[in-house]
């Protein structure tokens, strides 16, 4: 098995990529879009774009590192599930 060059996580001490704050907003502001797109599923982000999908997360990032650029050694990218909101209605006591 070959190492991934897909991070998604670091050591505690080590600051988090200023893309991923970025990368979280997109999703958010764009999420429609993207279940349009890919349906519900395991998205791997990267700098404002999708790398890879897939119902799990080792699906996803399988699928992301098959798509990245041979060229790239390792990136540190974000895991997320994006799917419909379910709408909480007001909750009564009985």
């Amino acid at each position: 098995m070959t190492r991934s060059r897909i991070r998604t996580s670091g050591p505690l001490e080590e600051r988090i990529a200023p893309h991923i704050l970025k990368d979280h907003d997109w999703i958010h502001d764009h999420r429609d879009a993207l279940i349009d797109q890919y349906g519900e599923c395991y998205m791997i982000v990267y700098q404002q774009q999708v790398l890879g999908t897939g119902t799990t997360r080792d699906e996803a990032l399988e699928n992301a590192e098959a798509n990245l650029s041979p060229e790239i050694e390792e990136i540190t990218a974000m895991v997320e599930w994006v799917g419909q909101r379910i709408p909480f209605g007001r909750l009564r006591a009985r």
